[in-house]
């Protein structure tokens, strides 16, 4: 008896309609299916995409899926599919029935406005989610010569230019990307992407996922995922699997944003899947039914079948399906894993051979390694799968080829990870470490040009056979690879492993790894996960094993000095600075450049560390010590970090009052990046130049140059520069009185702050609402905002010399409110702090103010306190 899994399904398909309806009008939409395995998730999920695509000619539909094999340890796996199909790439995709052959057609003739929008909005996706190269052949020779965008990417790919530093680069950075990728191309043909099987999703993926989800609320743009309900309920490694609180917080944002098929009613689909073609079958069978297969889809389907292929189902020559015998349901199967037996049994002992090591690869496998791992002819395994395997038992069913250096290899896949799962788990502990090391035997050899593209893969195989060298050695891959794609989690998880893998097993496979790099590289990703207490343990560690270096112990003591000022510990800071010069000792003269570079990265911490102290003579002495060496010896990046050093040595010399020397210090540590492809360093580096031009007030170039710092931020996906950019932007804003501006510019920082969960700059954006509120004539409003703003403002007077922003709307309500003494003490204040001097005009008057307070005439107070409002209005501070 035929019957699809989608009998039944008319409700949820029209829920999800209305869902797309809601996307394709530019409000995005992230939604979820959820379900037992065979429950009809993924095939509910492609049959609305077939039907969404021939309701809308326009729409593009891309998938990804997660692997149950690698699972967490495969960094954006589901999204890496995801760019993949959108920029053209679409064979595996249409092999697997992912892809229909119009939407293969669609995704195809999108390629270029794709590969445009990927090098414009998320030049650092390529290689890590998209391999340009491959990109590049997809266009074609003449393409590639004739478009702006793709002769760029060859640039970038094959040009000679001095790669960028990674050091600026964050996960952030690629969530950023990824979303302006993807809004880009939303704005030219709506998208509907589809993930599946999230339940093995890495951490990486869910956050990029929920990042998506909160970002593109204005694009026309549909996500749909699917997972299992019983593995986001069950704990992952002791902990709530992360992807259950991404979809409560969308549920608390959105309201209902899943589809539960566990819920729906087992007898209603029944009925659906027995009417799904004439029959006479009466309500015991019905209700037999739907009782040994609680309604499962995947499990009625199989029963069904194999009722009708024992002959207790036939068709009447009336083309009506009739129960023609007894069915004794005790004997047969009331789970599918009773299908998957009855199928079983009847394989040869070769066959099952095949099947088994095909199982430890996982759902999706490779004939060629099947083959190798078994050591039999390649065409013989094909001829198996191919024939009796996929048509006459449907065990399996072929994807395609695949290209790779030297051959094509022939993908497979079981038609259910429920098939996979029963033949693993047949094998026994021998054979599975036996199958496991064959497998991993043959990936090494036939990926041997590449093993990064399976280097978790290679590094589970290993360690299930216990080959702990090799285990070590590609789990160790898949963590380099894990941070070039800053997936941060997912590395710090490898090099733990790497680290617990040789620890425990060293006395078999001896010195297979520098274990000091690997604590620093593990102290690195810990880093940016701002996770201070263990990046600390992890660099003290590698320090333990290098003692008898020097550049390796200065360099981690400064990587602890970075630990220590990102926490504003500028004590604890200066002194592992001061401890790693020491450590460098004199200049080394077997390696002269990695003596001098460790160096000046010292000094120039060191600046950072006394700036943020307001320590003016420490800052002159290590501007002193750099000036003679850094040009000479210093890198580009280096040498426009000695020049930004200076400019924000002017600034605190001069009480945020930058003469020329302090601007041209800021314009040349711009110039010597121009040329220089670090976009990350740029964007700071001319966020720095604005806010210098801002505070002489050179109102339209600091204007300029936050604006280009806010667009580069936004090109290469640096969160945290926008925030910088915009806040400062607003500030400028305010200062040439455009009250609608800073109120956008203004809300825009709060959003990005809430994305970053950080409150850094809340004084500034809380100053600003309250001015704003002022402006409105809400003075209820803005003495609220102060009573608020205030005390935190004053706790971070040192990192925020912006006291003006606040008091000056103080002074001002409390002159109209008639309370002086609250007005003069604004004034007072606004003259106290040595870090920030206001201009010669204000500071005249606030003098003023402060002599008639002293000369107790209230008269005299009231009127140098209105002339003090009429200086600050003209000045732009209110």
């Amino acid at each position: 008896m035929s019957a699809t899994l989608l009998v039944g399904r008319d409700t949820q398909v029209d829920q999800l309609d209305r869902q797309l309806e809601r996307a394709l009008h530019g409000q995005a939409v992230t939604c979820f299916i959820t379900g037992e395995p065979g429950a009809g998730k993924t095939s509910l999920a492609m049959e609305f995409a077939r039907r969404a695509q021939v309701q809308t000619p326009q729409l593009l539909v891309a998938s990804g899926i997660c692997d149950a094999y690698t699972g967490v340890g495969d960094a954006y796996l589901p999204f890496r599919e995801v760019l993949l199909q959108l920029t053209g790439d679409v064979e595996r995709s249409l092999a697997t029935g992912r892809t229909t052959r119009e939407g293969a057609s669609r995704l195809e003739g999108f390629t270029r406005f794709a590969g445009r929008a990927l090098v414009d909005n998320g030049p650092d996706l390529l290689e890590l989610f998209v391999p340009g190269g491959a990109l590049l052949t997809r266009l074609g020779g003449k393409a590639a010569k004739n478009l702006p965008w793709a002769q760029k990417l060859q640039q970038r790919l094959y040009g000679a230019a001095e790669q960028p530093s990674p050091r600026m680069l964050q996960q952030e950075n690629v969530f950023e990307q990824f979303t302006q990728v993807l809004q880009a191309m939303s704005l030219e043909r709506p998208l509907l992407l589809l993930l599946d099987d999230l339940h093995w999703a890495d951490g990486a993926s869910i956050g990029l996922l929920f990042h998506l989800s909160r970002r593109l609320v204005k694009s026309p743009l549909m996500i749909l995922g699917t997972y299992r309900s019983e593995e986001v309920v069950r704990p992952l490694d002791g902990r709530q699997h992360p992807l259950q609180g991404v979809v409560a917080e969308l549920t608390r944002l959105h309201g209902d944003v899943l589809l539960d098929l566990d819920k729906l009613r087992a007898r209603t689909f029944i009925d659906a899947l027995v009417d799904a073609r004439p029959n006479s079958l009466d309500e015991r069978f019905r209700d037999s039914l739907a009782r040994h297969t609680a309604g499962n889809p995947l499990f009625a389907v199989e029963l069904l079948r194999s009722l009708e292929a024992s002959g207790a189902l036939i068709e009447s020559s009336a083309g009506r399906v009739e129960q023609v015998a007894a069915v004794e349901w005790q004997s047969l199967p009331s789970r599918v894993v009773g299908v998957i037996e009855s199928r079983v049994t009847r394989l040869t002992a070769a066959q099952k051979d095949v099947l088994a090591a095909a199982s430890v690869q996982g759902e999706e496998f490779v004939a060629d390694v099947v083959a190798e791992a078994l050591r039999i002819d390649r065409r013989e395994v094909i001829h198996e799968l191919s024939g009796p395997m996929q048509k006459e038992l449907r065990l399996v069913t072929a994807i395609g080829l695949q290209d790779v250096p030297g051959g094509r290899l022939a993908r497979y896949r079981f038609r259910h990870n429920l098939v996979q799962d029963y033949l693993y788990r047949q094998l026994d502990e021998i054979e599975r470490a036996e199958l496991h090391g064959a497998t991993g035997m043959a990936l090494e050899r036939i990926h041997a040009a590449d093993p990064a593209t399976v280097a978790v893969s290679l590094a589970l195989h290993f360690t299930a056979a216990g080959d702990w060298a090799r285990a070590i050695r590609y789990r160790l891959l898949a963590a380099e690879s894990a941070a070039r794609t800053f997936a941060h989690d997912q590395a710090v998880e490898h090099f733990e492993q790497v680290i617990v893998l040789e620890a425990t097993h060293r006395r078999f496979v001896g010195a297979v790894m520098d274990v000091a790099t690997v604590q620093e590289s593990l102290g690195d990703e810990l880093l940016m996960l701002r996770r201070w207490t263990a990046a600390q343990a992890s660099f003290r560690a590698s320090l333990d094993l290098v003692a008898e270096n020097r550049v390796a112990p200065a360099r981690l003591l400064r990587k602890l000095a970075r630990v220590e000022e990102r926490q504003s510990h500028y004590v604890e800071a200066a002194g592992h600075l001061q401890s790693a010069e020491a450590a460098l000792r004199e200049p080394d003269t077997d390696a002269p450049s990695a003596w001098w570079h460790e160096w000046i990265d010292i000094q120039i911490a060191l600046s950072f560390v006394h700036y943020w102290q307001g320590d003016l003579p420490g800052m002159t002495t290590v501007d002193t010590r750099l000036d003679p060496v850094f040009e000479a010896w210093g890198t580009h990046i280096q040498c426009s970090q000695v020049h930004a050093a200076r400019a924000r040595s002017g600034l605190r010399q001069t009480g945020y009052r930058p003469d020329d020397a302090t601007i041209a210090s800021a314009e040349r540590a711009v110039a010597t990046l121009e040329d220089h492809p670090d976009e990350f360093l740029l964007a700071e580096i001319v966020f720095l130049l604005g806010f210098t031009q801002l505070w002489a007030d050179r109102f339209t170039e600091a204007g300029e140059s936050l604006e280009r710092s806010l667009r580069i931020s936004r090109r290469v996906g640096d969160l945290a520069h926008q925030l910088r950019s915009l806040v400062y932007h607003c500030v400028v804003q305010r200062r040439v009185g455009d009250v609608a501006r800073v109120e956008r510019l203004n809300e825009d920082a709060r959003e990005l702050m809430r994305q970053l969960g950080s409150d850094e700059y809340l004084p500034v954006v809380q100053a600003q609402d309250a001015w704003l509120a002022w402006c409105r004539g809400d003075r209820p409003g803005a003495r609220a905002l102060l009573d608020e703003s205030l005390p935190m403002s004053s706790e971070r007077v040192s990192r925020f010399p912006f006291q003006w922003l606040l008091l000056w709307v103080k002074l001002a309500m409390d002159t109209v409110d008639g309370n002086l003494s609250g007005a003069t003490e604004a004034a007072a204040s606004m003259l106290k702090p040595p870090l920030c001097r206001q201009r010669e005009d204000v500071e005249a008057q606030l003098r003023r103010i402060a002599a008639a307070d002293s000369g107790g005439d209230p008269a005299e107070v009231r009127r140098e306190l209105d002339r003090a409002l009429e200086v600050a209005r003209a000045a732009g501070y209110l």
